[in-house]
């Protein structure tokens, strides 16, 4: 490979000028990876202008790139904030991908466990490598070759790293404006040598790659191929990751069509790879368990340690309770510290799970597994029951033809769940009379207490979590080259896929909590009373995605050079310089597919038996019951506990599940008319009729059941959810580059035009199918058997039009344009001292990121989020480029990103709509005294109004007892209904939310209660329903290289960042001010169920589940990021003896450094204009935690064995100063924190390295 370069020995230096070096370098320290050319004086290349194979690095500096101009440019000419990570970097640090790197690069953040941000762990978990962020912005793209790509990259191909920061219009149009991050695979190369190398590290880790080229025929034909093996283990002992992969390159270059100023090149490579993973967790379990032992004065007066039924209390022994044994049914009991506590008994309060603050409900209406040995380590099932009664189980008699069928009254059984447990401080904080509670910014806190359970150690989800990762992906590049580079191009394909996944049947945060339930739901006593236990529904908590990518480019490059025209030594030679021109034609199809799946789910069998065959229903969901631990009943709290992680679980252990069998028994009143025939209590000798008599039904009793389990092949037949997307970019794009003055001056100017459609599909639910999800012969993203199969906007438009919920087409078309200045001062002026150069730059850039798909509340097209930044500084090098330093300033703006100012509320957008049609039309119905409509529900005699949540208030009122707690006589509560009724039609959300979400009015909704959308078969939230936010990043970034002698090298890079969030929910706040008028006003006073409660209201439900989460969001406009941390550095430096008798010794080391992190700021109650309660933020006085450094060492020893192979030995040692401690995270509205995350532990690892 011929190149004319003009060699100076950069390293003869006096040595008082290498003593001045070594003081500087005390101060200065450099980036990881700015760069200049050797030489004023340009290169003639024969290396191609789509590769930077030929980069001559030096050490951790770089002096090229792609990712100014999609075209080779030297860095020194390139106006937007780039840093290139060089090989040698990589091998000195042991980066071998983005979690392992990031800590060390300018402006950066990655997640999980010694990452230097937690990010969303919900993500992490799944695709760690793709938890970052960017200046504080959002996460960056990544892309393999500047193509973009979900895999996550591995050393073991990859040569460099570079990384933009901010948008760049000509590299990547159509991606995160935060940046990306690109890996550069290796390619096949002109000379036989390989590479062998061997890893083992803390906990167990282990690491082999290779990496072998081979020349099949001499500079034309070569073969690189390669290979890892990775077992990761971690401080957590039940956590792992396996990595596999395997990658072949090849390039050919035929004699017969190279000449000397031309070539063709036909490059190939492809890759495949296998991630399976049980993911350490960064966070440790919630804490539901300490609320068992608050008392006193921590829970209003209420006593600690108590234990109940819900609602065991009725007027027939079936449902009735008798503590004293004096035949009378007692009211629901509560036990302290395990005594009984009668009802006459001055400190007996009602319901457990309602009045207790520190006491709550584990909903579900479905099947619980017990695992009562699980702290045993024995991970079989034990017992499986219901919790309780459903509603649904109320209504299932009705006489036709002789035939019991179902029917809308009701019987007088009790409806209840019966599985109670401690509440966590973000539900008992309201009930407290917590500072600022009322709005809603208090959360459950964790468990930090190690005696419990020791977090750092041990992960809770024992061996039954799970994510992974598969891919493959092939690209094919074929270059021609004319006229010694003056004309090029290049034609380059590239197809990906990649599915990743997960399954827990913990979800994403497990909560350790106390099984506070005196009695099972048949109310035979509870044998795991007072046990730590986990409660989780196993509810659509795993996933399953795949992402298709087709990619097209042409790039064409011409470039004039000085001289072509006029005389290079001439005026308008010098003037004009070298000109050069790039075009861009590419085409992207992107696909994704995803599906959401139940990890365990009664059989089919049971389910018809039951009538829960719908998986929508949520009597057909089933929860987990861990126990990890003996009765703590009569202990102080919970220290000490010891838990153990959860073993591998097997609900199939258990074959029969006991539930309350509402079907007809006795044939002796089969065909009476049971709303008419009497029946008397037995226990209070009240008159009924015979619907009321539980001797008519089959009762409590086992029936023989199996589970079906996601990780045991049914997760076809667990799907609850199916939607796909497709993304169709067209994109033409063209850069000038013009370096004037003998490249003093150099410009730059890019344009891209960019066309998107997009269009998605999900799957409605079909009544009668027990999946629910689509038939697989209409227009689907599923075949037969539930794999994914090919679509069309037609199929998309189709669906649309027959529920627009589950079909979508967009279009969007953009410009973007890139300019950048870079003005070499020193070549105007006089040599300075030391060969110093001086160079100032300017850039500005932006793109669009249409990739996500997103619609609002009514299903309409929000636009990409995009992006603008600009950024200028300068660069100043000296001592013969050997000490570099890049000053830049920058402002970084994303418009229109995803954000959630509920926090996993903006369901309850659509069920306020849906409930306020419901719940209204049930009393309008009621008033206007509608033929054929007699809901019990609403009727005076059954349930009055009153004040409180005091259902034992109303049963005594329903059964003639004392008429204390009502506050309305008959007729007020009939002008209250009336009144909560008027202008109910006119207040009703218009006709295009019930098109978007895919729900009717209809009677069939509010006779039986359809509160939510989705509880009728067409009813679905919009695929891809968000609310957006702005975010601004200003900053300074400081990154400087220096070598003070051939074999040392420093880096050395510091940002100082300002990430502010504004026009938060800008999308949704129009449509959020006007409904809350409507719920807000005489319509939220209706009530939602049976309860006389005039406080469980629509409004009621709408402020704590939706609207004051909104406004705490809202309530952070203008505030900084999350885990903003506003200055940080890093220093990285190694040192190599070259001779002597350390020869062949390496020593180096890092030092980073984190300033405090932003965890909140002040809170207090204010009002808006209005008048209305509001929550304030003070932004002038944030509220930190501590700074945070890190210190990594390492050593190594380089030795050839013979003349062909070479041996390196390296031992790195990681966070030498860790001390297992916590980072805090966020507080609570009276300033106490919140959460705190892990921090890093000490970690190290051994590599050889065999090269020849």
């Amino acid at each position: 490979m011929n190149k004319d370069i003009r060699q100076t020995n950069r390293y003869l230096l006096s040595r008082r000028g290498t003593q001045t070096l070594l003081c500087g370098a005390a101060l200065l320290v450099a980036p990881l990876s700015f760069a200049q050319d050797d030489e004023e004086d340009e290169e003639i290349f024969e290396l191609s202008p789509f590769t930077v194979e030929g980069d001559k690095t030096e050490g951790y500096r770089a002096t090229s790139t792609l990712a100014g101009s999609r075209i080779r440019t030297d860095l020194k000419d390139v106006g937007s904030a780039i840093s290139v990570i060089t090989d040698e970097f990589l091998r000195d640090t042991g980066a071998v991908d983005n979690q392992s790197l990031l800590q060390y690069t300018t402006s950066t953040e990655v997640g999980g466990v010694g990452g230097n941000f937690a990010g969303d762990e919900s993500f992490g978990l799944v695709r760690p490598n793709a938890n970052t962020r960017v200046r504080g912005l959002q996460r960056a793209d990544n892309t393999r070759d500047y193509f973009l790509t979900d895999i996550p990259w591995d050393g073991y191909n990859v040569n460099r790293v570079d990384m933009q920061r901010g948008p760049n219009a000509i590299l990547s149009g159509l991606g995160s404006p935060a940046g990306l991050i690109n890996n550069t695979t290796d390619s096949a190369a002109w000379a036989d040598e390989g590479e062998v190398q061997v890893r083992f590290g803390s906990y167990g880790t282990t690491r082999a790659h290779i990496n072998l080229n081979k020349v099949v025929l001499e500079d034309e034909l070569a073969i690189r191929v390669a290979a890892v093996k990775k077992d990761d283990k971690f401080r957590q002992e039940e956590a792992w990751r396996d990595d596999e992969r395997f990658f072949v390159a090849a390039k050919y270059e035929p004699k017969f069509l190279k000449t000397d100023s031309a070539r063709t090149t036909l490059s190939a490579n492809f890759e495949t790879g296998d991630i399976n993973s049980n993911n350490p967790r960064s966070r440790p379990p919630v804490d539901r368990l300490s609320g068992f032992w608050k008392g006193g004065a921590d829970a209003n007066g209420y006593p600690a340690q108590v234990t109940g039924h819900p609602f065991a209390f009725h007027t027939d022994e079936h449902f009735g309770f008798d503590g004293d044994g004096d035949g009378d049914m007692d009211r629901p009991p509560i036990y302290i510290q395990g005594e009984y506590i009668h009802e006459e008994d001055p400190r007996y309060f009602n319901q457990v799970n309602f009045n207790h603050p520190w006491m709550g409900e584990n909903y579900t209406d479905g099947v619980i597994v017990y695992f009562a040995n699980a702290d045993k380590g024995d991970g079989d099932a034990t017992y499986a029951s219901v919790g309780g009664i459903a509603a649904s189980d109320n209504n299932l008699i009705h006489v036709v033809d002789g035939q019991i069928v179902n029917d809308p009254g009701s019987t007088d059984f009790p409806f209840y769940r019966a599985i109670n447990s401690p509440a966590g401080l973000g539900s008992a904080a309201r009930d407290l009379g917590l500072p600022l509670a009322q709005f809603g910014g208090y959360r459950n806190e964790l468990i930090y207490d190690r005696s419990i359970f020791d977090y750092r150690n041990h992960l809770i989800d024992g061996d039954n979590k799970r994510e992974w990762q598969d891919f493959q992906v092939n690209n094919v590049k074929l270059e021609q080259s004319f006229w010694e580079n003056r004309v090029a191009f290049e034609v380059a394909y590239n197809k990906e896929t990649y599915e990743w996944g997960q399954t827990s049947p913990f979800g994403w945060s497990p909560e350790i909590t106390i099984d506070v339930n005196s009695h099972l739901a048949d109310f035979s006593p509870n044998p795991n009373v007072g046990r730590p236990v986990i409660f989780k529904r196993a509810q659509g908590a795993s996933s399953l995605n795949e992402r298709e990518r087709d990619s097209y480019r042409m790039t064409a490059v011409g470039v004039l050079r000085r001289g072509d025209l006029f005389d290079e030594d001439s005026f308008l030679g010098k003037l004009l310089g070298t000109q050069q021109i790039t075009g861009l034609k590419s085409s992207d199809d992107i696909t994704l597919y995803d599906q959401g799946y139940k990890n365990w789910l009664a059989d089919d069998a049971y389910r018809a038996y039951t009538n829960t065959s719908g998986m929508a229903l949520n009597q057909a969901e089933t929860m987990a019951a861990v126990y990890l631990g003996p009765s703590v009943i009569g202990t102080s709290s919970a220290s000490g506990l010891n838990l153990q992680p959860i073993p591998k679980l097997n609900p199939n252990a258990v074959s029969s599940i006991r539930f309350w069998d509402s079907n007809w028994a006795n044939p002796a009143t089969r065909n009476v008319d049971f709303l008419t025939s009497e029946y008397i209590r037995p226990w209070t000798g009240e008159t009924g009729t015979q619907q009321d008599n539980p001797d008519n039904y089959i009762g409590w009793s086992s029936r023989n059941a199996g589970f079906l389990v996601d990780t045991e092949g049914d997760r076809l037949d667990l799907i609850t959810s199916a939607r796909a997307k497709t993304e169709e970019v067209d994109s033409t794009a063209f850069v000038w580059q013009g370096f004037f003055w003998n490249g003093a001056i150099v410009g730059l100017y890019g344009e891209r035009d960019d066309e998107s459609l997009q269009y998605s599909v999900t799957a409605p639910r079909i009544p009668g199918d027990p999946r629910e999800i689509f038939d697989p012969t209409g227009a689907t993203p599923f075949g037969n058997g539930g794999n994914f199969r090919d679509y069309t906007p037609a199929d998309a438009a189709y669906l649309n039009n027959e529920n627009e919920a589950l079909g979508s087409v967009q279009e969007y078309e953009g410009t973007n344009k890139s300019k950048s200045v870079v003005v070499h001062v020193d070549r105007f002026l006089p040599e300075l001292p030391a060969s110093t150069k001086l160079s100032v730059f300017w850039n500005e850039s932006s793109n669009f990121q249409p990739g996500e798909s997103r619609v609002n509340h009514l299903n309409q097209p929000l636009a990409p989020p995009n992006g603008e930044t600009e950024d200028y500084g300068f660069v100043i090098s000296t001592f013969n480029d050997r000490l570099s330093l890049k000053v830049n300033w920058y402002e970084s703006t994303v418009f229109g990103s995803s954000y959630d100012p509920t926090n996993g509320a903006l369901w309850y957008v659509g069920t306020a709509e849906t409930s306020l049609f419901a719940a209204g039309m049930r009393d309008k119905a009621f008033i206007d005294g509608v033929p054929g409509w007699s809901d019990s529900w609403r009727g005076y005699a059954n349930n009055p109004y009153q004040n409180g949540d005091a259902p034992w208030e109303a049963w005594k009122a329903a059964n003639g007892r004392a008429n204390d707690g009502l506050d309305q006589t008959p007729d007020e509560a009939q002008a209250w209904q009336e009144r909560v009724t008027a202008n109910l039609t006119e207040n009703l959300a218009p006709q295009v939310f019930w098109d978007a979400w895919g729900a009717t009015q209809s009677d069939e909704r509010w006779q039986n209660g359809w509160w939510d959308p989705w509880s009728e078969s067409t009813g679905v939230q919009p695929n891809g329903f968000t609310s957006t936010a702005d975010i601004t990043s200003e900053g300074t970034e400081y990154e400087l290289t220096f070598n003070p002698t051939e074999n040392w090298n420093i880096a050395f890079n510091a940002a100082k960042t300002e990430a502010v969030r504004n026009n938060l929910a800008g999308s949704l706040k129009e449509w959020v001010s006007a409904r809350n008028e409507i719920h807000n006003g005489d319509n939220g006073d209706l009530r939602l169920w049976w309860s006389g409660d005039r406080n469980n209201t629509l409004k009621t439900r709408w402020n704590n589940d939706f609207y004051s989460k909104y406004q705490l969001g809202l309530a952070t406009e203008g505030t900084s990021v999350n885990e903003l941390r506003e200055w940080r550095f890093n220093v990285v430096t190694n040192y190599n003896f070259r001779d002597g008798k350390f020869k062949g010794l390496g020593i180096g080391g890092s030092f980073r450094w984190e300033d405090e992190v932003g965890i909140g700021y002040p809170q207090s109650a204010g009002v808006t204009p209005e008048g209305n309660p509001i929550l304030v933020y003070d932004p002038m006085n944030p509220i930190f935690g501590p700074s945070e450094d890190h210190l990594d060492l390492w050593a190594s020893y380089s030795l050839d064995l013979n003349d062909d192979i070479n041996w390196r030995i390296q031992l790195n040692v990681r966070d030498v100063l860790a001390d297992g401690g916590l980072i805090p995270m966020a507080i609570n509205p009276d300033g106490s924190i919140r959460e705190y995350r892990l921090n890093a532990d000490t970690t190290w690892f051994l590599t050889n390295t065999f090269s020849f």
